[in-house]
């Protein structure tokens, strides 16, 4: 960050260098037990120092028993070597790569073990019984493939169904795709990922502009009173920017905005 950041210049010291390699140690050290027996580690850094880069390979290498792979290049990317030792690492220069620059390598962990059996695939599974009220939801729902991941209904492009599936057999996925709705009392719940996504068809549900004390008393997740909205759920917006759903239930509206998005404090209150 020397080119652009001046404080960056005047916080560098070796003292700090060392200071970033035992952090570096330390990090390595206390991940190093969740890497399975045969698992790669991806090691980068944004800084160019000896110290953190081929130093901490070859620590690596002898201290926690890794083996620093080779790795497959282009001689026209511009990819330098080691400054010390024979590891392969890749240094990727300014000036002679594209980008700020950082260092690589990649290390297996010795020994091997079986992969984890995959769990059991729940998540793409069609929901055509809920797709007609779903479907509705979105501008252009013929793109998409209508899933379900325990209580919530997803919809996923077609394009990406097979790759996911595959995905799905060999790790966790958190999250893809988009949440449309969660399932509560057998009735749906729409979601407020659908309210953000691009895909939203606005026109399927009510939408009710805020002033700006409402707007942030929603964001701030307080209870509403949206008298002249109808009743259900409604689609809350300010100055044409959707903010997110909430249920109208007459003398209240309870507020759908996810509580660990909501804003700590109310600017209007400071």
């Amino acid at each position: 960050m020397f080119r652009k950041d001046s404080f960056a210049v005047e916080q560098w010291s070796v003292a700090n260098v060392e200071l970033c390699v035992k952090r570096q140690k330390d990090i390595l050290s206390s991940i190093w037990g969740s890497l399975r027996p045969g698992g790669l580690l991806v090691y980068s850094t944004c800084t160019f120092n000896r110290e953190e880069n081929e130093d901490c390979v070859a620590w690596i290498a002898e201290e926690l028993g890794a083996v620093p792979l080779p790795l497959s290049t282009d001689a026209s990317w511009g990819i330098t070597g080691a400054l010390a030792g024979n590891n392969p690492v890749y240094r990727f220069i300014p000036g002679y790569t594209s980008g700020e620059g950082f260092f690589l390598a990649v290390l297996r962990k010795e020994g091997d073990a079986p992969l984890a059996q995959p769990r059991a695939a729940r998540l793409l599974q069609p929901v055509a019984k809920v797709r007609n009220e779903v479907s509705r939801w979105l501008e252009s729902p013929e793109r998409y493939e209508f899933v379900q991941q325990g209580e919530k209904i997803t919809a996923m492009p077609k394009e990406h169904v097979a790759a996911m599936s595959a995905l799905q057999q060999k790790m966790r996925l958190l999250h893809c795709g988009i949440e449309l709705a969660e399932v509560k009392n057998n009735k749906l719940l729409p979601m407020h990922s659908l309210a953000m996504s691009t895909a939203l068809d606005k026109s399927a549900f009510p939408v009710v502009e805020l002033e700006l004390e409402k707007a942030l008393a929603y964001l701030h997740r307080e209870s509403l009173q949206l008298p002249e909205a109808p009743i259900g759920i409604v689609l809350l917006a300010y100055q044409g920017t959707v903010l997110g759903f909430a249920k109208n239930i007459g003398n209240r509206a309870n507020n759908l905005y996810p509580a660990e998005w909501r804003i700590r404090k109310n600017p209007l209150d400071l």
